[in-house]
Formats: structure tokens, C-alpha cells, sequence
């Protein structure tokens, strides 16, 4: 599926932008969780994992030839555009109260990132960090906590030596679903739809949600 949206991304304004669009029709539902990675349509220099609560683990790449690790319930990655390319990732019934992102350099680069998750009372919050720095060895971790959604801390460790020398709050903006959108419509006729008048008293309408 992540393959065959190979140009998303470029058409919806990159990994980000894709992800608030899917934010802004999955706000209407249950709780889930949403990642997004990506710069442009450029690759990430980075292994990227998604680990929750119990310590369940979903990889978003596998080594050729195998297949990723995916133990999180309902969650799944969709790699944009190709192998190493922006990633959106999706856990759309949250079931755990807490979520880690895992980021593992592979090369010189940078990435940006946004997340999603539930705040209570049918709200969600959006947060959003731009050039992510990494290097081959480094890492950087995000904690999800469902319990406190707005302390969403970027930790940093270029150095790849198990010490987090650096750390930013991500950008936060709350989210409140706004409720289905019309997508199209159009007069239907009895060649389109059994027993409708033929002088356009029916019409089809979509929108985007129920």
C-alpha cells in the first residue's frame, strides 16, 4: 500500500502534510497514535522503530530479504516512496498508555517529524520538530505518554554513546474534530441508480466521513 502512494508525499506537501491530512479525518474516530518522518521527498538516514508500553516493538524498515518486526497491536508503517524514503506510521486503536519513537542513524543527515496522539475528552494533540540531526550511530527518542500528551521531549544523542546531551519540546497544537466535509456531488438518473426520476430530483453526495 506504502508503495503504491509513492507519490504522495511530493503531492500532498511531503510526509507532514500527508499526516495531517489523515489527522484530520481519523480526529472523528477512536483514539490512535500517528507518525510522520520525512524531508521532502528525501530519504531518512535513520532506522526507525515504534515500541509501546509493553515493550512491544514495530520496526518501520527490515534488512532485504526479511521481514519487519510488527508486535505492536494494530499498528502498522507505510514507507513513502520507496525504500529509505518518508514513512508515516499508524496505531489506530491505541491500546497502550504509552509509546517510545526510536531513531537510529544510519548516516549524515536530518529529518523532520510529527506525531499524534489522543489528549482526552475527544481532543487530540499535534506535535512537530523540525531538522532532526542525525549521524550514523546516533539516536533520538520521543515518549508518548497518553497520560501527559502535551510533554512531548525530543532527546538527542549524536555521539551514540547512550548519553542524551541534547533535548527539545516539540511544537504542540491541539486538535477538535470539525465533523464531515462534502467531497462532491452530483445528479444521478436511472441510468446510475435503479428507480431514480430521470428529470434530476436525485442527487449523490460524498463526504469525507460518516
Amino acid at each position: 500500500l506504502g508503495g503504491a502512494r509513492g507519490g504522495a508525499p511530493t503531492a500532498a506537501g511531503g510526509a507532514l502534510q500527508l499526516g495531517k491530512q489523515v489527522d484530520h479525518v481519523a480526529i472523528s474516530g477512536q483514539d490512535f497514535v500517528r507518525v510522520a518522518l520525512g524531508n521532502g521527498s528525501s530519504g531518512i538516514p535513520a532506522e526507525v522503530a515504534l515500541i509501546d508500553g509493553g515493550n512491544r516493538r514495530s520496526d518501520a524498515q527490515a534488512a532485504p530479504g526479511n521481514i519487519a518486526r510488527s508486535e505492536i497491536p494494530s499498528g502498522t508503517w507505510l514507507p513513502l516512496g520507496g525504500a529509505g524514503g518518508p514513512l508515516l506510521g499508524l496505531v489506530p486503536v491505541a491500546s497502550s498508555a504509552l509509546y517510545r519513537l526510536e531513531l537510529t542513524g544510519t548516516g549524515s543527515g536530518s529529518t523532520d517529524l510529527s506525531v499524534t496522539l489522543p489528549r482526552g475528552g475527544g481532543t487530540f494533540i499535534r506535535g512537530t520538530a523540525q531538522n532532526v540531526t542525525l549521524a550514523a550511530g546516533s539516536r533520538a527518542r520521543l515518549v508518548m505518554d497518553l497520560r501527559d500528551p502535551g510533554s512531548l521531549l525530543l532527546e538527542s544523542d549524536l555521539e551514540g554513546d547512550g548519553t542524551y546531551e541534547s533535548s527539545r519540546f516539540l511544537a504542540t497544537e491541539v486538535l477538535e474534530a470539525t465533523g464531515p466535509e462534502l467531497t462532491s456531488a452530483a445528479v444521478v438518473g436511472a441510468e446510475r441508480v435503479g428507480g431514480a426520476s430521470p428529470l434530476g430530483c436525485h442527487v449523490a453526495v460524498l463526504f469525507d466521513r460518516i
